[in-house]
């Protein structure tokens, strides 16, 4: 592997990252998709003004965000299923050959080889899923009827007030979360078909 300007894309450049998270932080160099960015800015404030001038109870809005929260987390744990299976079979078939030299060649605006670029885009929806999948978890379980977050609102002063406030911020999270990750769903579901793409493409120039 050559050096100077793409001298730390070498062999040892595979395996550098050792966990999810650094993987999410390096991940975090490749620009999002511009329509994903407006569209879900677009859908959080008209949730959030309708939301906090709608004259709802607290208890029926509780109760919808309890609901939404057991949705979130049902559909997320399932989606997530099969983005595993999917990017497993995109793994596989893709050509190791052409994985080695895209290993070898940076990305202009990320930095990042264009091996990564292509995996990191692909595992950053993993960790997208993850998160909301954590946050159904804590409104589920946490924000249950008679749980701790309804336990710590009651010894506030004013317990009417905050428990209006927090479900219709977590309503306005919860809702926006999901569709987000539709958006995310979206750009998951070209990524594939784009990296597979440049595989045929690959192997018809003749490259093998």
């Amino acid at each position: 592997m050559s050096t100077g300007e793409n001298g730390d894309l070498g062999p040892a450049s595979f395996t550098e990252e050792k966990n999810l998270w650094q993987i999410y932080w390096k991940a975090r160099r490749i620009k999002p998709s511009l329509f994903n960015v407006l569209a879900t800015l677009a859908v959080f404030a008209f949730l959030a003004i309708t939301t906090f001038c709608a004259p709802q109870g607290v208890a029926s809005f509780a109760a919808t965000v309890r609901e939404l929260a057991t949705f979130g987390l049902n559909a997320t744990l399932t989606v997530l299923g099969f983005l595993v299976a999917g990017f497993t079979i995109f793994a596989t078939v893709t050509n190791p050959n052409m994985l080695i030299a895209m290993g070898g060649i940076r990305h202009e605006d990320s930095g990042l080889s264009w091996m990564k670029h292509s995996f990191f885009v692909l595992l950053r929806t993993f960790v997208y899923y993850l998160v909301y999948a954590v946050i159904c978890f804590a409104v589920v379980y946490l924000g249950a009827k008679g749980g701790p977050v309804s336990f710590l609102v009651s010894l506030s002063p004013n317990p009417q007030e905050y428990a209006v406030c927090i479900v219709k911020v977590a309503f306005v999270v919860l809702a926006t979360g999901q569709f987000f990750l539709l958006m995310q769903l979206k750009s998951f579901i070209y990524n594939v078909y784009s990296s597979v793409a440049a595989s045929l493409r690959w192997r018809a120039e003749g490259h093998d």
